[in-house]
């Protein structure tokens, strides 16, 4: 808990958390649990490329994440060929 990130969870200097993954740290999912943290889990693939579009300048990316799945189910779709 005390190395990296995970100090600033700790010392409550965090608001919201972008993650592909939390399993690994306690505390973090502790406060999301205790709602006092807002943590947003994205798949590592959508993850990586939100970051790099970012670093692009870009507004926003779509992914096929859910494409077929029970996700989708009552959702908007655009016309994109996945």
């Amino acid at each position: 808990m005390d190395k990296g990130i995970g100090r600033l969870i700790v010392n409550n200097q965090v608001k919201k958390v972008i993650a592909s993954h939390i399993g690994t740290n306690a505390q973090t999912g502790r406060l999301m649990n205790e709602g006092k943290l807002e943590v947003e889990l994205s798949p590592q693939g959508t993850l990586i490329e939100r970051v790099r579009a970012g670093g692009f300048g870009l507004g926003g990316i779509l992914t096929p994440t859910g494409v077929g799945t029970l996700v989708e189910e009552n959702k908007r779709k655009n016309n994109c060929k996945w």
